[in-house]
Formats: C-alpha cells, sequence, structure tokens
C-alpha cells in the first residue's frame, strides 16, 4: 500500500462539503476546524501499490 499527496482543490472542496453535511449540524465548531485550508492541504490518497 502506498500513499500520494492530494494536490486536487475540487476534490478538497467536495470532501469538505461532506463533511459539512455530515457532521456540520452536531459539531459545527469541530467540523469547520477540521476543513480548514492547513487541514485540507495534508489529504492523502491510498493507492494499491507501495512506492518504487
Amino acid at each position: 500500500m502506498g500513499v500520494e499527496r492530494v494536490n486536487d482543490e475540487e476534490l478538497n472542496r467536495q470532501v469538505s462539503e461532506a463533511y459539512r453535511a455530515k457532521y456540520g449540524a452536531n459539531s459545527p465548531d469541530s467540523t469547520e476546524a477540521m476543513i480548514t485550508p492547513e487541514v485540507t492541504e495534508t489529504t492523502l490518497r491510498l493507492t494499491g501499490r507501495a512506492p518504487a
């Protein structure tokens, strides 16, 4: 298993909106803290292969 950094602003926006939709009503402060630019720029994607 490998990992790669996600540098896709649109994907990060979609994931952030999904977090808001799922958790925002119950935990708005925690949710907003999880989707700041400083946090979303650390998003990683799992890949099916180890790095060469």
